[in-house]
């Protein structure tokens, strides 16, 4: 429960009213432990994947799991930050209207 209040003075400075709010966190702080659930869990389905799967944000690569790094010949170090474009074949890559 997070509270909060204040005192409302009138012109000589005495109490003439209080202002609270409370807000219950309880369901706010059952929401955050859902996404970090289904984060644990996307997350856990990504590095297990038995493909190489890369996440690609305004045409760059941004993440990659083990098997794309496999796949691709290279580290993670050396692919992030890449254009998606360098790990497609030159046929796919002359097609591409970016």
């Amino acid at each position: 429960m997070l509270m909060n209040g204040c005192i409302i003075k009138d012109n000589k400075n005495k109490a003439k009213y209080i202002a609270a709010s409370a807000i219950d966190l309880g369901e706010i702080k059952k929401s955050e432990n859902k996404i970090k659930e289904t984060q644990h869990f996307l997350q856990s389905i990504f590095r297990a994947a038995p493909v190489g799967i890369g996440v690609v944000k305004e045409r760059v690569l941004i993440k990659e799991n083990a098997n794309f790094c496999s796949l691709v010949g290279y580290s993670e170090k050396e692919v992030i930050g890449k254009p998606a474009s360098v790990f497609l074949p030159n046929s796919r890559r002359k097609r591409l209207r970016w």
